[in-house]
Protein backbone atom coordinates (compact mmCIF):
# COMPACT_ATOMS: atom_id res chain seq x y z
CA UNK A 1 0.00 0.00 0.00
CA UNK A 2 1.06 3.15 -0.63
CA UNK A 3 0.20 6.01 1.53
CA UNK A 4 0.64 9.65 0.81
CA UNK A 5 3.73 11.12 3.99
CA UNK A 6 3.12 8.52 6.01
CA UNK A 7 1.40 7.16 9.49
CA UNK A 8 2.14 6.25 12.94
CA UNK A 9 2.74 2.67 13.39
CA UNK A 10 -0.40 1.50 15.03
CA UNK A 11 -2.16 2.85 12.14
CA UNK A 12 -0.18 0.92 10.25
CA UNK A 13 -0.98 -1.91 12.23
CA UNK A 14 -4.49 -1.71 12.61
CA UNK A 15 -4.51 -1.60 8.52
CA UNK A 16 -2.91 -4.95 8.73
CA UNK A 17 -5.49 -6.13 11.12
CA UNK A 18 -8.01 -5.22 8.90
CA UNK A 19 -6.74 -6.38 5.41
CA UNK A 20 -5.86 -9.46 6.90
CA UNK A 21 -9.67 -9.84 8.27
CA UNK A 22 -11.36 -8.94 5.09
CA UNK A 23 -9.15 -11.45 2.95
CA UNK A 24 -9.79 -14.48 5.03
CA UNK A 25 -13.31 -13.08 5.43
CA UNK A 26 -14.12 -12.44 1.71
CA UNK A 27 -11.28 -14.94 -0.17
CA UNK A 28 -10.24 -17.71 3.13
CA UNK A 29 -6.81 -16.49 2.84
CA UNK A 30 -5.43 -17.44 6.33
CA UNK A 31 -3.68 -14.24 7.64
CA UNK A 32 -0.60 -16.00 7.94
CA UNK A 33 0.05 -16.28 4.12
CA UNK A 34 -0.43 -12.56 3.89
CA UNK A 35 2.34 -10.08 3.91
CA UNK A 36 1.34 -6.25 3.88
CA UNK A 37 3.57 -3.75 3.56
CA UNK A 38 3.40 0.30 3.76
CA UNK A 39 5.46 3.02 1.60
CA UNK A 40 4.74 6.26 2.61
CA UNK A 41 5.44 8.91 -0.68
CA UNK A 42 5.90 12.51 -0.10
CA UNK A 43 5.53 13.57 -3.92
CA UNK A 44 2.38 12.53 -5.67
CA UNK A 45 1.23 13.39 -9.02
CA UNK A 46 -2.31 13.52 -9.92
CA UNK A 47 -4.55 14.75 -12.82
CA UNK A 48 -2.23 17.14 -13.83
CA UNK A 49 -0.41 18.62 -10.73
CA UNK A 50 1.46 17.73 -7.83
CA UNK A 51 0.57 17.02 -4.66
Amino acid sequence: MRLFGGAPKKAYEKMTVAVSSILLEELGIPPENVYVTYQGIEDWGWNGFNF
